[in-house]
């Protein structure tokens, strides 16, 4: 090879090789191995393949290069790695065919060297490329130039191109570059200058935009795609607080060209072209449409709202507000409603709640008085109750006729989304809601009003069974407390015993109780003269007003027997001044008979005796059990009565003796023989004593 090329070649860092159209290697530079994937098989009389795989299919190229003795196929960027997969060499292989003249190969074969025996001389310091005859059909010869530097730059380039850091800096030395990048991001990249004027958009956000061209945004204020105008030096302040931050993603509702809004994730940098002033900079806002992302963050958040708020209510009125609130708001609508039956059983719905969003005029038609109503045939709210499933209105325009719609609109309320309230096929209400921008169809939002439908249609029902139980313990409860002492009731309520075949007595002994019968005098006489209503809503009243007496006094009414009245004081709660609420309840009880005389122009008058002892007390028997009481006590307090005298209060001597030197004044009776018990001394209460 001329020396003066392979000076050039050198220079250029560039070897090379020479083949034949065999593929073998008929010569090559001192360092071409160095190129090799296996240099120790880049030497003469090799097949160039073995050290130069990427040449395994390129025999006919080799071939063509020498007939044509021109350039052919380039290979570029062909790397060589270590052990470790790291890259420690890139080069680039040109192929140039090289024909010999036939004169050059009879010159190569008369000055060729011999040695002693006759042979060619196998001198080092001969040029490689002769140890070989020439190929007389010609030979390829393959440069080899190191690229390691040029690959490695590109690599960096490509790196720091990709990691979309906008690093203009460097971006800069290409603007073709440049603009190739911004023009093919599948995000949206829109460039302010330092009066807030847009100066660069890319098609990714006019396309997100709804723009046809950037000619629509060159030159316009950033206002112009944001839905709150004055939004702009905040939306800038926080993120570049944002990018101080490491965190660079900051959502921004933006208005489409059409009037819509997407939700957008904004990030921001900052950039002072070359040699322009401190206070000239330009902001590169890059963002993507991230309007599904925030809606299915905001409907888990509502549908857990929901959740919260139905665990922490027990009625479902009482939670509507903000149930209402939860979904409008979370999903921006301005107007929520829920609408039931009507309850006079018309075939309409009533507006029942409503929830509005603050300053919008939808606050004048949520607040009007009377609330209107909705046909189920021809209203929105009537339409969804018909369907039985989530119904969205991008135009609430379309719906001819409908009166609801046609007031929603006078209300700057264009759009409606509704869902029924189900429980299985049962229909119990419709929330609808609407909004001032078109809402194009949304499978997602479908299926999470129908889940949020079926979970309060779900609680509703659960709410009223638990109303029904509770609303049916109450009433056996009562029912029990009326028949029963609370502290009786309680123990049979926890199971301490059992009612039925097997049941165990439920009996206490006190040892000092006071006992008072009551007997209506004259009741016979009256009883000829009254109807059977009119005689029982006379006892009703009578006994009624002593069994407010009772509990005034805190005493336990046992029985009423005929025309008898029976009360007792110091059980079941133990008391000590059994004998004074006993003896105030019969003065009480006088003056309540002579008020109902009074009343109904009746002459009732009662006898009523007191006695004070011991006595066991309980239930018993197996069928319509009751509160009773057993022993001498109980005989001797309704002998007091029965041998007593009309309109007295007599009481044995145990209870003159418990109530002697107190608030009551008493007369001496004297002994009188007691049947069964023989003589007995006894007094009257006569009343109280003046203070």
């Amino acid at each position: 090879m001329d020396p003066l090329m392979q000076k050039f070649l050198t220079a250029r860092r560039v070897e090379y090789v020479r083949v034949d159209g065999a593929a073998i290697i008929r010569g090559l530079s001192d360092q071409a191995a160095r190129f090799a994937e296996s240099p120790s098989y880049v030497a003469l009389g090799e097949d160039v393949r073995l050290g130069f795989p990427e040449l395994y299919g390129l025999e006919d190229l080799l071939k063509e290069a020498i007939a044509t003795q021109s350039a052919t196929y380039p290979l570029q960027g062909i790397g060589r790695y270590d052990e470790n997969g790291h890259p420690r060499l890139y080069f680039d292989l040109q192929i140039i065919g090289d024909r010999p003249k036939p004169h050059d190969r009879l010159d190569h074969d008369a000055q060729a060297p011999k040695d002693d025996d006759g042979n060619g001389d196998r001198n080092p310091d001969r040029d490689p490329t002769s140890d070989l005859a020439p190929d007389p059909d010609g030979i390829a010869i393959l440069f080899l130039e190191d690229v390691t530097e040029q690959c490695q730059a590109q690599q960096h380039l490509v790196q720091s191109a990709n990691e979309m850091g906008l690093l203009l800096s460097r971006l800069e030395t290409s603007e073709k570059y440049i603009t190739n990048i911004v023009s093919t991001m599948a995000d949206g990249l829109i460039v302010v200058d330092s009066h807030g004027t847009i100066t660069t958009v890319n098609a990714a956000a006019c396309t997100l935009l709804g723009y046809d061209s950037d000619r629509d945004l060159l030159g316009k204020a950033l206002q112009t795609i944001l839905v709150d105008v004055n939004l702009a030096p905040a939306v800038l302040q926080l993120l570049q607080d944002r990018q101080d931050e490491g965190s660079r993603d900051v959502e921004i509702v933006c208005r489409t060209r059409s009037g819509g809004k997407i939700v957008a994730a904004f990030s921001c940098a900052t950039i002072r072209p070359e040699g322009a002033p401190d206070d000239q900079v330009e902001y590169i806002y890059v963002f993507r449409d991230a309007t599904q992302r925030r809606l299915a963050r905001a409907r888990m958040e509502v549908e857990y709202n929901i959740a919260r708020i139905l665990s922490t209510h027990d009625d479902f009125d009482a939670a509507v507000p903000r149930i209402l609130q939860t979904i409008a708001y979370g999903l921006d609508w301005q107007l929520a409603q829920l609408w039931v039956p009507a309850p006079d059983g018309s075939d309409q719905l009533v507006w029942q709640h409503a929830w509005f969003a603050p300053r919008h005029r939808a606050a004048a038609w949520a607040t009007q008085m009377p609330r209107p109503r909705a046909d189920r045939a021809v209203d929105l709210p009537g339409h969804i109750w018909t369907m039985g499933q989530p119904c969205n209105l991008e135009q609430l325009g379309d719906r001819s006729g409908d009166e609801i719609a046609a007031a929603a609109q006078r209300h700057d309320l264009h759009s409606a989304f509704g869902f029924p309230i189900l429980y299985g096929e049962e229909r119990l209400a419709i929330a609808l809601f609407y909004g001032q921008d078109p809402r194009p169809d949304d499978d997602d939002l479908w299926r999470t009003a129908a889940a949020i439908g079926n979970q309060l249609g779900q609680f509703i029902k659960r709410r009223e069974a638990e109303a029904a139980l509770k609303e049916s313990q109450r009433q056996t409860e009562q029912l029990l407390l009326s028949i029963l002492p609370v502290s009786i009731a309680d123990r049979l309520k926890q199971a301490e015993v059992h009612i039925g075949p097997f049941a165990s007595t439920i009996a206490e002994s006190f040892a000092e109780v006071t006992v008072m019968f009551a007997d209506l005098v004259g009741f016979t006489e009256i009883a000829a003269r009254l109807s059977p209503i009119a005689l029982v809503e006379a006892l009703n009243q009578i006994f009624s007003s002593f069994d407010r007496l009772s509990e005034r006094y805190g005493l336990e009414k046992i029985k009423t027997i005929g025309d008898a009245y029976m009360v007792v004081g110091g059980l079941p709660e133990r008391r000590s001044d059994h004998a004074e609420a006993i003896a105030a309840m019969a003065l009480d009880m006088q003056t309540a008979i002579a008020q109902f005389n009074a009343q109904r122009q009746l002459e009732f008058n009662i006898r009523v005796g007191i006695h004070t002892g011991p006595v066991v007390a309980g239930v018993i028997g197996l069928k319509k059990f009751a509160y009773d009481l057993w022993g001498d006590t109980v005989n001797v307090a309704s002998r007091m009565e029965s041998h007593g005298m009309v309109g007295r209060i007599q009481v044995s001597d145990a209870t003159y003796q418990r109530l002697r030197g107190g608030e009551y004044r008493f007369e001496r009776r004297g002994e009188i023989a007691v049947k069964g018990k023989g003589t007995m001394t006894t007094y009257f209460l006569v009343g109280r004593r003046e203070t």
